[in-house]
């Protein structure tokens, strides 16, 4: 009895807390100590938050609030209403500076700008909507010229300006043409390609 009511403790402490957050578990471990609180969870693991349902092998609830979110495992990231869905072993999300940071190889599907990427490091800044992945970066995307393929050190892409940014040994086939330099940026509703520093490319008509 006491168990279920510890639980019950943390989940409404959670849900009065600035932002609600949501979870489950098979398995949970809870620590009131002020200065200390934190939730375990492993088995099943689930924290629905900002309209996001994450789920992993282990996540950890801390901070003010629960505003620090680590993750660790297999984990998936679901967004619906923003399209995205991401999947990682290693993520640590701060709800207060909502900001989403993956240290692990990460993939990412985004089905509402029809884009997929990989990366060995993501940060994911939720307020402003950009997407920066970094160490062997690439992106596919389908657009009204056909499918472009980018790959750079590092890739950010701007989902609120349809904008994306590639940064070292950057290179995008797109539409029969290929381009490559130092730092190349693309606005995605123009179509127009900026290229700077060693610049190459073969154009087709």
């Amino acid at each position: 009895m006491k168990k279920y009511i510890l639980v019950l403790l943390i989940f409404l402490s959670i849900s009065l807390s600035a932002a609600p957050v949501s979870f489950s578990g098979g398995y949970s471990k809870v620590s009131l100590k002020e200065g200390r609180k934190t939730v375990n969870l492993t088995n099943n693991a689930m924290v629905s938050a900002e309209g996001m349902e994450i789920t992993a092998d282990e996540i950890v609830l801390a901070g003010d609030d629960y505003s620090q979110i680590t993750c660790t495992g297999a984990i998936t990231i679901k967004d619906e209403e923003k399209g995205l869905l991401i999947k990682t072993s290693n993520l640590y999300y701060d709800r207060v500076a909502e900001c989403l940071i993956i240290s692990s190889w990460c993939e990412v599907s985004d089905n509402i700008n029809e884009l997929e990427a990989s990366s060995f490091s993501v940060v994911y800044d939720l307020k402003n909507e950009i997407l920066s992945l970094e160490m062997s970066a690439r992106l596919l995307m389908n657009t009204d010229s056909g499918i472009l393929n980018a790959r750079a050190e590092k890739i950010t892409f701007n989902r609120s300006e349809n904008t994306l940014v590639l940064a070292g040994n950057a290179s995008v086939d797109w539409n029969n043409n290929n381009y490559s330099s130092a730092l190349l940026s693309i606005d995605l509703d123009s179509e127009e390609i900026r290229l700077e520093g060693k610049i190459k490319g073969a154009v087709n008509g």
